[in-house]
């Protein structure tokens, strides 16, 4: 791409953006995964045919995957449309 920011191509601010929304995503899910296994654990206890452990953790793997493809797929869907524009003149 030839296209350039303020002296970065848009590929380098597209990489900036995108790890500026994984680490909330990234932190949201470290906090919430144990709190979801433990939960999800003492719920599947009292069912009469038992869950392992294996696929709780699936589960979790599978719902933090799912939001970093969202957060992943937000950043270049709304900022490069705007790579075309004209720089603004000062």
């Amino acid at each position: 791409m030839t296209n350039m920011v303020m002296g970065a191509e848009i590929f380098d601010v597209l990489k900036l953006l995108v790890w500026q929304f994984s680490k909330p995503v990234l932190i949201a899910n470290i906090i919430a995964w144990p709190v979801a296994y433990l939960m999800m654990s003492q719920w599947l206890e009292s069912f009469v045919y038992l869950i392992d452990d294996i696929a709780i953790i699936a589960v979790c793997l599978i719902a933090g995957l799912c939001t970093m493809l969202i957060a992943w797929a937000t950043v270049p869907e709304t900022h490069i449309p705007l790579q075309g524009r004209t720089q603004l003149k000062l």
